[in-house]
């Protein structure tokens, strides 16, 4: 083959090489693309796989990526605090790459799902509750996403707390026997979770000779 076949046969080969390499659409992975935590969270590697320049983008404001951003794979840290939410929530991490193909822009990304339960709490719908000098009772709504338990500082002869533990949520009764001790007196009940005692909410209940 003659130099000057050469020459034309390189003349017509490179273009098509060229639009070959253009044409390649943009692409990205991650691994693993879902992860689960309970309300304490946690930190976690993923592997980042593309063949551009990526950028990580989260729809919670707490999650922290390290890197945000960078060009091919990758190992990207993500940590994961703990929750402050009373339900269970889901968090996406997008991965982004974008590529200019025969003069057009294309995008494509990849996820992350990031489940965290929610917090241990345990709520009352009031602090405080009065009780007549003559005896009586009240009612107390409880909130919680835990078995509970309840006990009484100083406690008020006849004070009785029903039911004094239980799973989840609960009508509280609260009642006082007629108050002949001459003063005013009062006790609190303090409810805790059993299997997170740290959490707690306190009622305080009086009454008036």
């Amino acid at each position: 083959m003659s130099f000057k076949k050469i020459i034309a046969l390189f003349a017509v080969v490179l273009p098509l090489l060229a639009s070959c390499v253009e044409a390649e659409a943009p692409s990205v992975t991650v691994d693993p693309n879902k992860m689960s935590y309970d309300y304490a969270g946690g930190s976690f590697s993923a592997s980042v796989t593309t063949n551009g320049d990526w950028e990580a983008t989260c729809d919670a404001e707490d999650i922290v990526i390290t890197p945000t951003s960078g060009s091919q794979d990758a190992v990207v840290r993500i940590d994961v605090p703990a929750s402050k939410s009373k339900e269970t929530v889901a968090a996406i991490i997008n991965f982004t790459t974008s590529k200019m193909v025969r003069d057009t822009l294309k995008t494509r990304k990849a996820k992350v799902v990031i489940t965290r339960e929610a917090m241990p709490f345990v709520d009352l719908s009031a602090g405080e509750g009065y009780i007549s000098p003559a005896g009586g009772g009240l009612r107390v709504s409880l909130t919680a996403n835990h078995a509970w338990t309840s006990t009484v500082s100083n406690p008020i002869p006849g004070l009785e707390v029903k039911p004094s533990e239980g799973t989840f949520n609960s009508e509280i009764a609260i009642s006082l026997p007629k108050n002949e001790s001459g003063a005013a007196r009062s006790s609190e009940i303090v409810f805790s979770l059993k299997d997170f005692p740290d959490v707690k909410a306190r009622y305080t209940v009086r009454q008036n000779p």
